[in-house]
């Protein structure tokens, strides 16, 4: 007899949040999505629970539990936080590169450079999140990367802004190859240098697309 999959309500709940399925200021009725998810309101508080913690769902007295709309302002300083930290740790990403991540960093590498080539800003912008995700893995500075991946699952909502100003997807690709590049020839002071004008330019076209869409009414 087949056993019943028990459901990941924390992993359903997040997934639906990041693919906008729920959308910001949004409620989340702890009955509702029980019967959605087949569970129960008891787990689904301790799904929320967790949410919260990772900075998606806000819950108020008497408000209930929505879901978390970052401002254009916060956005900025999560940009900027995230850009500190992760130039932070590239010198152990350095530091920890074996013979099998350099392998692997090209590859990844590739995949942008391949997105590029057929016009796909969106899998540009996973593709460089894999490259860095990688490298985070690389460091082994657990703590960094529990945080930048705090960040990036707040940031989901408005990345996209970004990578669609012209030209972005593009500098993505090159910005990252030169950190890469830096990475895998062992060259500290070179990477960090690279992923701080990463970060720069991200910084900037994230500015660009929010005057751009504040002119546009």
């Amino acid at each position: 007899m087949a056993t019943k999959k028990t459901p990941d309500e924390y992993g359903l709940l997040k997934s639906m949040i990041l693919r906008g399925e729920v959308m910001p200021n949004e409620r989340l009725v702890e009955a509702d999505y029980a019967l959605r998810l087949g569970t129960n309101r008891a787990n689904i508080r301790k799904a929320l629970a967790r949410l919260e913690q990772d900075g998606l769902v806000v819950s108020e007295p008497f408000k209930g539990t929505h879901v978390r709309r970052i401002t254009e302002a916060e956005a900025i300083e999560i940009f900027q936080v995230r850009g500190a930290l992760e130039a932070m740790m590239v010198p152990f990403t350095v530091e920890k590169m074996t013979a099998a991540h350099r392998v692997t960093l090209k590859a990844l590498a590739q995949h942008m450079r391949v997105a590029l080539s057929h016009d796909d800003a969106l899998a540009v912008g996973r593709a460089s999140r894999a490259v860095r995700e990688q490298m985070w893995q690389i460091s082994e500075h657990s703590t960094g990367t529990r945080v930048l991946s705090m960040l990036n699952s707040q940031l989901v909502r408005v990345w996209f802004q970004a990578i669609m100003m012209p030209g972005r997807a593009s500098s993505i690709v090159s910005e990252l190859e030169a950190v890469v590049d830096a990475v895998v020839a062992g060259s500290t002071d070179a990477a960090v240098s690279a992923i701080r004008k990463y970060h720069e330019s991200s910084i900037t076209a994230l500015k660009k697309a929010i005057a751009n869409r504040s002119a546009s009414g």
